[in-house]
């Protein structure tokens, strides 16, 4: 997505744009971890784990911005998958 009201490095700052999700329907898993505040990483984690389904368009990976809305009003008990450990599975 452009900003052009983006200031560039021909004597602007540079920096990035606040982070929004894409009115699309797509995001980047950057995107994402920036909207859950989470980090790529543990995005990747998620997906690679089943918990946040994904389109693929060749080796890249866009997430459905539905699902981000999901998780940000649903929360998640997703520590079993940051530790790696399967004794903090979630119940129920």
């Amino acid at each position: 997505m452009l900003d052009h009201n983006r200031k560039t490095d021909r004597g602007g700052t540079g920096e990035a744009p606040p982070a929004t999700l894409d009115p699309t329907g797509l995001v980047t898993v950057a995107e994402a971890a920036r909207a859950l505040r989470l980090s790529q990483r543990y995005v990747r984690r998620l997906i690679t784990a089943g918990h946040m389904p994904v389109v693929r368009f060749g080796r890249s990976v866009r997430i459905a911005r539905g699902e981000v809305e999901r998780l940000v009003r649903e929360g998640s008990g997703f520590s079993n998958i940051a530790t790696g450990s399967r004794n903090n599975q979630m119940l129920g």
